[in-house]
């Protein structure tokens, strides 16, 4: 199991009964002292807002390993950039016996 998303398989595993864990959600806004001013700091503070949402927002479409950011995951999800995606050539490569010789 993948470290960075043994919190999100614990998780998902009490919201089905899986497991005995207690699935309790407290979003940030129902914690006394959170208003959007709060949100605003905590966002200026660590730089995005899609960190943000990873850290205090009950989301677990982010990971450093992923390729894609929760935002673009999200696009996707709905469909939204489906039409906006323009394939990329593939990058060539040459195999090592295809390498031309260099003499020194």
């Amino acid at each position: 199991m993948h470290l960075p998303k043994k919190f999100y398989e614990l998780y998902q595993g009490a919201v089905t009964g899986e497991n005995s864990f207690n699935p309790i959600r407290v979003d940030w806004w129902q914690v006394p002292g959170r208003d959007e001013d709060w949100k605003n700091r905590e966002i200026a503070n660590l730089g995005s807002v899609e960190l943000f949402n990873q850290e205090y927002g009950n989301q677990f479409l982010s990971s450093s390993t992923l390729l894609l950011g929760s935002n673009e995951l999200k696009k996707i999800k709905s469909n939204q950039i489906a039409s906006q995606v323009t394939p990329q050539p593939a990058l060539p490569c040459l195999l090592r016996d295809q390498l031309p010789s260099v003499e020194l």
